[in-house]
């Protein structure tokens, strides 16, 4: 607090961080010894920035399915690239080969511009306007190793930022090789599709054109993260690793190194989830915890202890493979109704055009098939209510609604309230114009700027920073 604030405010802000203080330590001395909050509370905090009731079980199976799926597709891309080795050892390897510290901007520079480039060429998200800024962070945020600043989406457009750390000087060697594993010619990669595009700065450029207050200003992290999560196996499917490979001219660099680069990254989220239902249901204990960070990861030593300990401060972390599963989920449910032979454009498609459920499973199962209004109801559940192809001023697909699922699934209800025009097609048609509207329009490029800008506009511009 500026020592010039009036004295009201200043006896006010200090008399509630005596409280607050007196709080923590009181919690601290009298607290229960546990970690855990409890089965109930997790589901609500869980449920509660959804509009959702949240039964622990599910979330718990999917987990243990994705890990031994995820754990599959790693070894598989290992056997390609070396066959007969573990394929943790050849993940842990190929982290092993980074940039030094004096190359991690540029290394992150090329890795943006290939991202944004093949996400505009494959037509995977509807935006790629703006200004993208890769720089190293200012010095509060130092202590990340990457974290994505969008321009602000209340404010004049301005510049977006990937934020990336090189080691600090004063480190020993062996801290700065450590960090540098973050920004491994493997893991780099995974990392800028989710940061930047089709990830977090994707998502942000269509925020820009959302019409809704509301759905500027109430967010869904599940969402977020569970978009960004998603789109990095979606870039797998969609052939980015050979893209890049061939982009970048390297004999000695093949479509695995990216897979390889993804899948652990993949596991340690959904690891997230599982650890956190555990610790805070009570079946699994802080070394528990470590020891499955160990066993399902890439991770050791102390940075499978900090995974494990940040479960009792950011109970949520599992967000990412939560919303994921989501989205994959919307995407079987599109196969399923719409028989559409590409599954991956299908998640990708719905999630920017159309608005989000309450919840796919309550929308199911209170919704008889053969009562009363049943069938409008399904088309709205599904997606099959188009509105008129979208203004330049408008989005057709943005940020997830207050009252929803962590994935959007049915046809936007408020896109038909805010359109006098929208119309019922088949879900058919509407696939197909959405495909056709995307690769048809010119797609604007976004302007990657290199040099660092005399003072960086961190409040005006950039009111949303993510940490990974």
């Amino acid at each position: 607090m500026s020592d010039d604030s009036p004295n009201d405010v200043r006896r006010d802000a200090l008399a509630a961080h005596a409280r607050l203080m007196a709080h923590l330590e009181h919690a601290a001395e009298h607290g229960p010894e546990t970690v855990g909050m409890g089965a109930d509370a997790l589901a609500g905090l869980m449920g509660m920035g959804e509009a959702l009731e949240v039964d622990l079980t599910e979330p718990a199976a999917r987990a243990d399915a994705e890990r031994d799926r995820l754990r599959s597709r790693l070894a598989e891309a290992a056997a390609r690239l070396a066959p007969g080795r573990d394929p943790m050892d050849v993940a842990l390897e190929l982290t092993r080969s980074h940039p030094d510290a004096d190359g991690v901007l540029d290394a992150a520079r090329d890795w943006t511009r290939l991202s944004l480039e093949f996400t505009t060429e494959r037509a995977l998200a509807p935006y790629g306007d703006g200004e993208f800024r890769v720089d190293v962070a200012p010095p509060e945020l130092r202590w990340g190793t990457a974290m994505m600043a969008w321009s602000g989406h209340w404010e004049t457009d301005t510049a977006s930022f990937d934020y990336v750390n090189p080691p600090d000087p004063a480190w020993s060697e062996q801290e700065a090789h450590e960090w540098l594993e973050m920004f491994s010619h493997t893991t780099l990669p995974a990392v800028s599709v989710h940061e930047v595009a089709p990830g977090h700065y994707s998502h942000g450029r269509a925020l820009r054109r959302v019409q809704s207050p509301v759905r500027r200003a109430l967010l869904s992290m599940s969402f977020v993260e569970g978009w960004a999560h998603d789109v990095e196996e979606v870039c797998v499917d969609e052939g980015f690793g050979a893209y890049a490979a061939a982009r970048l001219g390297d004999p000695d660099r093949t479509a695995d190194h990216f897979e390889i680069g993804v899948w652990p990254e993949a596991l340690i989220r959904v690891t997230r989830l599982a650890v956190a239902i555990g610790l805070h249901t009570g079946a699994m204990t802080v070394e528990g915890a470590t020891a499955r960070f160990v066993e399902d990861t890439t991770l050791r030593g102390p940075a499978a202890r900090a995974e494990a300990e940040r479960a009792t401060f950011d109970p949520t972390y599992g967000r990412y493979t939560w919303g994921k599963s989501e989205i994959l989920a919307l995407r079987e449910r599109a196969r399923e109704q719409w028989g559409t032979p590409s599954p991956r454009r299908v998640s990708t498609g719905s999630c920017w055009r159309w608005a989000r459920p309450r919840s796919v499973s309550s929308e199911r199962s209170s919704t008889s098939e053969s009562g009363g209004g049943a069938p409008a109801r399904r088309r709205q559940e599904t997606g099959l209510v188009a509105s008129s192809p979208p203004r330049s001023a408008r989005a057709t697909r943005t940020r997830p609604r207050a009252r929803s699922s962590a994935c959007p699934a049915r046809a936007a209800s408020t896109s038909a309230r805010s359109d006098t025009s929208a119309t019922r097609v088949s879900p058919s048609a509407a696939l197909s114009a959405r495909a056709q509207a995307v690769s048809s329009r010119p797609v604007a490029s976004t302007r990657i700027v290199t040099t660092r800008p005399r003072s960086l506009p961190l409040v005006a511009s950039t009111p949303t920073i993510r940490f990974e």
